[in-house]
């Protein structure tokens, strides 16, 4: 028996060496020839050696890994007795045995929910059995830890106590009835010896830089069974008298070089001399070969010469990716390459996959991602996670509609567009209505009515609401019976294979296997084979994992919570296992992992520092310094992350030597949220090396770029119409000065292909589009509008704020979508429509607010709001306690406003003669019928809150009071701009039908906002109870506007008879000369009230004609820091962005009251 080593540097040929020895020995050998690598190189083994050989080396020689050898070594000997699990499974066993020990475990009971931990577990697991670790040295480490009098490694302790805790129990379940991948070569080291296929077999490994406890002892067992061992190791020389330093470029095969040696020795192998390759094999660029060489050579040998190495650097990650897009095609179309010479090698893939699949699919180059993905993200996985949410969290929205979203509840035949149509109706329903938690479970079906507070409520039910209310339930039942039967079914399980059929019935009454098919054959209809395979891999994954779970755990009995987290724990073990589409493709690899061979053309991405070189960062579970623990005590585990740096340059030198002709780095300089990125160390060595190396910088922007770069950025439709219009785009802002003869010639090229004409003005017209809406014109505004243009004053007031939103809601109707949540506007609404009803019913009794004692407010406050909240957003107020706390608290404000407007009422001769009276055509009173042009209107209608009346020698005046749940005062550059016109439209509508409402005149006194609230005081000690109410009462001041008429004054507040008083309860105070004091009185003269009236019909008349003419321009106000955008609901509908050109808000100059008044004189006088 024989050992031999074959031994060279990277490149060197010792993989060709082999090859061909087989090859030769293949001729006239009748020996098995095996050949073992890692599980990445088996497949492209096996193609190198079928290219070699005749039929024969098929039949001779075969490839395997360590695993695979072992399943072979199995069959032939008989020795799978037991059942294998996966990590799956694995995982799954884990979950079980963490939830059953809880008790005991003092580190891991904490992060066992934590996202991740039973993969690292599941790895810690698998790291033990690899190195062979037992739970006996275990244990004497935990006892030579107790001992330590020392309390500074407690917690290093606990968690190694954790590890044996889990680790023994996971040993047991599986004993004697299980196996998981690391028992096979347990098992391929016992049964080597009864193996016909190994015995006298010649053995050649390659492609390992460092090999396990446990693969060491196979090796061992390969020895003293087989003729014949070749071991290769990617080194400088034979290490047989010394180790070298651990920062020697190759320390970490020369270990592996002495492991090996040493079991050679201990077996009694007869060992040859190594075969050293000198040879560099695989470089075919002298500047390849001379890196290589000179890669950890210090002090550094410069050579000036570069051309088959280059640097490039990118603006950032994406610009990176293009850059290199850009170069592959060059590459394809010029030099002869083949998209299957090329790789691109990555360690931060997490940053880049969806980068080079976007770029890649836009410049046509085929790829095949080295990765493995998880099932996680599929619809039928975000279905089972959502049905358990469900039903652990008590039908939560978020859980329901996901479920939904996959859309995996709806009917095999049913039409697709159609059910999302009809999902997103019900889901708006479901949010309006509150819809979580038992309401989805009651029996009752579910109702529809479509009002927000009380107007409306007591009207029967129409044909829509009924048409509705069959969608909502028969959507509702579409998840609700399937989950019910499922969770019923669940209940009635008597231990988990019972469960796991109770799951399987649920899936398949949703028909969701032959709905997975149609999505596959869909798929690959599309020509979409990765996404086909998908599909097929996610049933087979599920029924795995139901298979797995019944063999492991079928006859435990399970909480329903544990079953469902030992599920959800083998769903985030379930990986799509990637095929590649198609042989000619570049390759995305992982830069440590993989063993691609034959790359012509090698591209090593993301050099960044902290990047390659790797910085130091401990496993989550282990960590370094139990590790070190461990290694103190004799048990051999994986190195520490600080050795791991020690070997770091060994891993880069053998990642950038993997292409034959040319090598390319590239690195970003800033990272997707705009931070800089520093470049690689390796980077600069690379610049000592090489001083003339070709250095190319990719911006990502061609405006600057020459015309070759220009030409050679569109290799097809797709990038030449993305360049296109980047560049117009520049070219739109005329920003900067760019030559763009090439991009017109491309422009006319395209635009007489009849294939991309017309994406090709979609897409321009998209450059050219400037945020700017076009006016509808007075035909299609007619249209829209009627020719009477009928609305409420805010309508008109809504205008004034932005046209853009008035044409939203009221020309296309726009609406927001109503959420299950009492806001403010609900809470005035409540306060509104209580202080109507009491009002109304004071009216109907004949009764006064001023003939109110405290305790008849009080009792009026809660009987109303009792009677009228079930009414407010679907009894919203009597969902939760802190609701019905919230219903108690507007009882309190209530019946306070009740006790102020009684003393006001009593200080005074205001009285309410009418509330919620409407106005317009056929209404109770008339409106403003004001013309916009020959053939249309204008008519306004509406409600007025209230209509307060008070009478005098002189005669009646009316007053409006308006309700508000805010303060609020009017300022008259408001009334100018058109933003504020309600109040004084109801007033001048109200005197205008004083006959009607009074049987006679009456002038106007004001317009009143008076502000509901229940105020809270700051009061000085000792301060007497009747100073503390007085305070109270000034705190119910009202705004607004009054006519300055002493007597009108002094019918809303006696106070004001005396010259030099001032009002307690309205906007007033007079001079000692019996004037008014205008910095404290908001008051407009007689004479100068209907001048601000007929202006105010103006401003109606001027939006009336605007609207017409269709003017629909995003023009938001801006009135110092003020805007209407702030709480506007359509802005994700107009997009206005003042930092965009054509977006720029109406500046509104601040106003004084005089001059606002002023000024609307002015123009009412001009017209004139």
């Amino acid at each position: 028996m024989s050992f031999q080593f074959i031994l060279g540097r990277a490149g060197s040929g010792k993989t060709h060496h082999i090859l061909n020895e087989i090859t030769d020995r293949l001729k006239n050998e009748t020996k098995n020839i095996i050949f073992i690598v890692p599980d990445q190189m088996t497949f492209q083994m096996e193609y190198e050696l079928v290219k070699r050989q005749e039929k024969k080396a098929i039949i001779n020689s075969q490839v395997f890994s360590f695993t695979r050898l072992a399943w072979k070594v199995l069959q032939e000997t008989g020795g799978i007795s037991r059942i294998h699990i996966g990590e799956i499974g694995i995982s799954m066993i884990l979950r079980k045995i963490i939830e059953e020990k809880k008790e005991e475990l003092k580190v891991f009971h904490h992060v066992a929910d934590r996202q991740g931990f039973y993969k690292e577990l599941t790895g810690l697991i698998a790291e033990f059995k690899g190195f062979q670790v037992s739970s006996d040295e275990l244990s004497s480490v935990i006892l030579q830890m107790e001992q330590d009098s020392s309390k500074d490694h407690i917690f290093i302790q606990q968690k190694i106590n954790d590890i044996q805790i889990v680790f023994d129990a996971f040993n047991t379940y599986m004993k004697d009835k299980y196996l998981d991948s690391e028992d096979y070569l347990n098992l391929l080291i016992q049964e080597l010896p009864k193996s016909d296929y190994i015995k006298d077999s010649i053995i050649y490994i390659d492609g390992y830089y460092d090999l396990a406890p446990q693969e060491r002892n196979v090796v061992e067992e390969l020895m003293r069974y087989c003729s014949e061992v070749n071991f290769s190791l990617t080194i400088d020389r034979p290490y047989d008298d010394f180790l070298p330093h651990e920062l020697n470029l190759f320390y970490k095969p020369a270990l592996l070089y002495q492991q090996i040696k040493e079991i050679a020795l201990n077996t009694m192998q007869t060992i040859e001399q190594p075969v050293i390759c000198h040879h560099n094999f695989r470089n075919q660029s002298n500047d390849l070969k001379y890196f290589e060489t000179n890669f950890d050579n210090r002090p550094v040998k410069p050579s000036f010469e570069s051309d088959g190495i280059k640097i490039m650097s990118a603006s950032n990650r994406r610009a990176e990716v293009n850059g290199i897009a850009k170069d592959i095609i060059n590459k394809v179309r010029d030099l002869g390459y083949r998209y299957r010479d090329i790789a691109i090698f990555l360690r931060n893939g997490d940053s880049y996959s969806h980068l080079i699949s976007t770029i890649f699919h836009a410049y046509e180059i085929p790829i095949f991602i080295e990765e493995k993905r998880s099932m996680l993200t599929h619809p039928l996985f975000t279905f089972l996670q959502a049905t358990f949410d469900i039903i652990q969290k008590n039908w939560r929205y978020e859980s329901v509609f996901n479920a939904y979203k996959t859309e995996l509840v709806y009917p095999f035949e049913s039409n697709r567009d159609k059910n999302r149509e009809q999902l997103e109706l019900f889901e708006n329903y479901c949010i309006a209505y509150g819809k979580q938690g038992k309401r989805w479970t009651i029996e009752e079906p579910w109702k529809y009515r479509k009002y927000r507070s009380t107007e409306g409520i007591d009207r029967g039910i129409t044909t829509e609401e009924l048409e509705f209310e069959a969608l909502i339930n028969s959507e509702r039942d579409l998840l609700v019976k399937p989950i019910l039967t499922f969770q019923s079914n669940l209940k009635q399980a008597k231990n988990a294979r019972e469960m796991c059929v109770a799951l399987y019935e649920f899936v398949e009454s949703l028909d969701i296997s032959r709905k997975l098919q149609r999505l596959k054959d869909d798929a690959e209809n599309r020509s979409n084979l990765i996404e086909s395979k998908d599909h097929e891999q996610v049933w087979k994954g599920f029924i795995q994992l139901l298979d797995e779970c019944v063999e492991l755990i079928g006859e435990e009995k399970l909480s329903r919570k544990t079953f469902f987290e030992i599920l959800q724990t083998g769903f985030q073990s379930l990986q799509f296992a990637n095929v590649p589409a198609s042989l000619d493709q570049v390759n995305i690899a992982d830069f440590d992992h993989s063993r691609l061979q034959n790359v012509k053309c090698a591209y090593i991405i993301g050099v960044n520092e902290g990047v390659i070189p790797r910085k130091a960062s401990e496993d989550g579970l282990l960590g370094d310094t139990a590790r070190e623990f461990l290694q103190s005590f004799g048990v051999e585990v994986a190195p520490t992350s600080k050795h791991q740096l020690f070997v770091e340059n060994f891993n880069i030198y053998t990642g950038i030597n993997r292409a034959s002709h040319e090598l390319i780095i590239s690195y970003p300089l800033a990272s997707d949220d705009g931070k800089s990125l520093a470049p690689s160390s390796l980077i600069q060595r690379i610049k000592s090396i090489f001083p003339n190396i070709h250095q190319q910088f990719e911006s990502g922007d061609l405006t600057f770029s020459s015309v070759e770069e220009q030409l050679t950025s569109n290799t097809n439709y797709g990038t030449a119409l993305t360049n296109l219009v980047s560049q117009l785009q520049v070219w739109s802002t005329r920003e900067t000065e760019t030559n763009m003869d090439l991009w017109w010639t491309l422009y006319n090229v395209l635009r007489e292909n009849s294939d991309s004409k017309d994406k090709l003005y979609k897409v321009i017209s998209s450059v050219m589009y400037n945020n700017v809406a076009k006016d509808l014109g007075e035909d299609l505004s007619t249209e829209l509008y009627g020719e009477e243009l009928s609305g409420s004053v805010s309508r008109i007031e809504l205008f004034h704020q932005c046209a853009y939103a008035h044409f939203a809601r009221y020309g296309l109707k726009l609406q927001e979508r109503e959420i299950y949540k009492f806001e403010s506007f609900d809470m005035g609404q409540l306060f509104h429509s209580a202080l109507t009803i009491i009002g109304e019913n004071l009216l109907q009794t004949g009764k006064s607010w001023s003939s109110l004692t405290n305790s008849e407010c009080d009792e009026l406050a809660a009987k109303v709001v009792d009677e009228i909240s079930p009414k407010f957003q679907r009894e919203i107020l009597l969902s939760t306690n802190r609701y019905m706390f919230l219903k108690k608290k507007m009882k309190d404000v209530i019946a306070k406003v009740s006790s102020i407007l009684s003393q006001q009422e009593h200080a005074g001769k205001f009285v309410p003669v009418a509330l919620e009276v409407p106005f317009g055509m056929g209404k109770q009173l008339n409106s403003y019928e004001l013309p916009i042009d020959g053939k249309r209107r204008m008519v306004l209608n509406g409600r007025i809150d209230r209509i307060d009346k008070a009478t005098s020698e002189k005669g009646d005046y009316l007053r409006i009071l308006d309700y508000k749940s805010t303060k609020k005062e009017l300022k008259l550059s408001d009334v100018y701009y058109g933003l504020a016109l309600q109040l004084l439209t109801y007033l001048d509508i109200a005197v205008a039908n004083s006959t009607t409402l009074l049987g006679k005149h009456a002038d106007p006194a004001g317009i009143l906002y008076f502000h509901v609230q229940n105020p809270i005081v700051k009061v000085k000690n000792n301060i007497e109870l009747d100073e503390i109410q007085d305070e109270i009462f000034k705190k119910f001041k009202m705004n607004g506007l009054l006519l300055e008429d002493r007597e009108s004054n002094t019918l809303m507040d006696e106070a004001l008879i005396q010259d030099g008083s001032s009002s307690k309860i309205v906007p007033i105070r007079l001079k000692k000369t019996g004037e008014y004091m205008a910095k404290y009185s908001k008051t407009v003269n007689p004479e100068q009230y209907p001048m601000m009236t007929n202006y105010i019909k103006q401003k109606f008349t001027e939006a009336g004609q605007q609207i017409y003419k269709g003017f629909v321009e995003a023009n938001p106000y801006q009135q110092k820091d003020k805007i209407p955008c702030t709480y506007c609901s359509y802005q994700s509908v107009c997009q206005f962005d003042a930092n965009v050109k054509g977006n720029e808000y109406r500046v509104l100059p601040p106003l004084e009251d005089s001059e606002a008044l002023q000024k609307m004189i002015e123009v009412v006088n001009k017209d004139e």
